[in-house]
C-alpha cells in the first residue's frame, strides 16, 4: 500500500463565480456551505489526529496519521481561497466565525480524546461517502473547471485517507458503543449546521425564493442521478454493523 501524502494542486479563481456548479442549485449551496465549513472541521481532524499519535505505538498508524494530517491540513488550507470568490455575493464573515467558535470553544473544549476522535471517525465517513457520490465521472460535467479541480483533489484525498481516524479510533478504544454514539453526535451536527448554512446562503441569494431551488432539492435527495437519501442512509446503516471497517480507496493523480 502507498504511502499516504499530500498532493499539490494550483488553480485560478479569479474569473469563478459563486454559482458555479450549473446543473443543479442546491448542489451549488451544498458545496459552497462546504467550503465554509471544512477549514474549522479538517482543523478539528488534525489536532484530534495530532493528540492521539501521542497515545498510539503502532509506527505504521502514526505514519498514516502523519500523512492524515498533512493533507487535511492542506485542504483546509485551499478551501479557504475560495472564501474571496463567495464573498461577491454573500456576507459569510459571520459565518465563519461563528462556526470556528463553536468548534474550538464547545466541541474541543467539552469533548474527551476518544469522543473528539468517535466525532472524527464518524464525519469522516460522511466526506468518504460524499466523495463516493461525488467521484461519478459526470458529477461535474458544468460545474467551473477551476473550483472543480478543488473538489476532485479534495475528494481523491478523501479516499485516501478514508480509514485512517477509524483505525486510530479501534487502536485507542474499540468500543462499539463509542463508535456509535459517535455516529449519532455527527449526523446530527451535520445536517442541522450545513442545513443551516445552506439555509443562510440561500436566504441571501433569494436561490430559497426559487422554485427551482426545490425541484433540484427534490433530485438530490431521492433522483435517480444522486438519489442521497437512499444513498446516505445505506453508509450511516454500514457504520452501525458491528463489524464495520472503511476501507481506503488509492489515490491516483487527477
Amino acid at each position: 500500500m502507498t504511502e499516504i501524502k499530500p498532493h499539490s494542486i494550483k488553480f485560478d479563481l479569479s474569473h469563478s463565480e459563486s454559482f458555479w456548479y450549473k446543473e443543479n442549485l442546491f448542489i451549488n449551496q451544498i458545496l459552497n456551505s462546504f467550503h465554509l465549513l471544512f477549514p474549522a472541521t479538517e482543523n478539528f481532524f488534525v489536532d484530534t489526529l495530532k493528540e492521539s499519535s501521542k497515545k498510539i505505538n503502532n509506527q505504521n498508524l502514526i505514519n498514516e496519521i502523519k500523512g492524515f494530517i498533512g493533507q487535511e491540513t492542506k485542504h483546509a488550507n485551499e478551501h479557504q481561497k475560495v472564501w474571496e470568490v463567495l464573498k461577491k455575493d454573500y456576507k459569510i464573515d459571520r459565518l465563519i466565525e461563528s462556526f470556528s467558535f463553536f468548534v474550538k470553544k464547545i466541541i474541543q473544549k467539552n469533548l474527551s480524546l476518544e469522543y473528539s476522535l468517535s466525532l472524527t471517525s464518524a464525519l469522516e465517513h460522511y466526506t468518504t461517502m460524499l466523495a463516493k457520490l461525488a467521484s461519478n465521472e459526470n458529477f461535474f460535467d458544468k460545474a467551473d473547471p477551476e473550483i472543480k479541480k478543488i473538489y476532485i483533489w479534495h475528494i481523491k484525498e478523501e479516499l485516501d485517507h478514508s480509514e485512517v481516524a477509524f483505525k486510530v479510533l479501534n487502536e485507542m478504544n474499540s468500543d462499539y458503543f463509542l463508535r456509535a454514539s459517535g455516529m449519532c453526535l455527527a449526523t446530527i451536527l451535520f445536517f442541522s449546521i450545513s442545513g443551516t448554512t445552506i439555509f443562510v446562503l440561500s436566504v441571501q441569494d433569494k436561490k430559497i425564493f426559487q422554485m427551482e431551488f426545490y425541484k433540484d432539492m427534490f433530485e438530490v435527495f431521492f433522483g435517480k442521478k444522486y438519489n442521497l437519501f437512499e444513498n446516505g442512509l445505506n453508509e450511516i446503516k454500514k457504520y452501525f454493523e458491528i463489524g464495520f471497517h472503511p476501507k481506503r480507496v488509492q489515490y491516483q493523480e487527477i
